[in-house]
């Protein structure tokens, strides 16, 4: 958080197995949160946070409040991972892949193009699956347009 101290990180846990892929995207996406979402989502992250952390001030005069994806993240949990095994984040921009090798971090701003190509069998040895913590640093209010959805159908 000392990094982004005005944002709430959004992390999950992923897991890919053979054909799992993701198709080509920008994270471009608005998320509403209830002043109980919110509060729901910080409690899951206070051990880490400053502990002086509020609402936000749209929160305080509303029940809900859009909040914007501003830095992405993907960090790696596969050890001795081949890029024949496929699975690879794909920065469409720069047109660069990245091996989703051990305890390495790819962050980037929202929105960039990027995709993940899909995972294969090795020919040899044990099936192998995909793992990562991945998600988002969002922040309050719209920092882009959605071209997507409307904003009364944010989730």
């Amino acid at each position: 958080w000392l990094a982004q101290p005005d944002s709430i990180p959004n992390l999950t846990v992923a897991r890919y197995s053979k054909g799992d892929h993701i198709s080509p995207h920008d994270d471009k996406i608005l998320e509403r949160y209830t002043r109980s979402e919110y509060r729901h989502t910080m409690a899951h992250y206070m051990q880490c946070a400053p502990k002086d952390v509020a609402l936000p001030e749209s929160l305080v005069q509303n029940k809900s409040a859009v909040f914007s994806r501003e830095i992405a993240l993907v960090y790696y949990l596969n050890k001795d991972w081949q890029e024949s095994y496929g699975g690879l984040f794909i920065d469409l921009e720069a047109d660069v892949p990245h091996l989703p090798a051990f305890n390495c971090l790819v962050a980037f701003r929202v929105p960039r193009m990027h995709g993940v190509t899909p995972v294969e069998e090795p020919k040899k040895g044990p099936k192998r699956k995909r793992y990562s913590i991945f998600g988002w640093w969002i922040v309050e209010g719209q920092l882009y347009s959605d071209d997507d959805d409307d904003a009364e159908g944010v989730t």
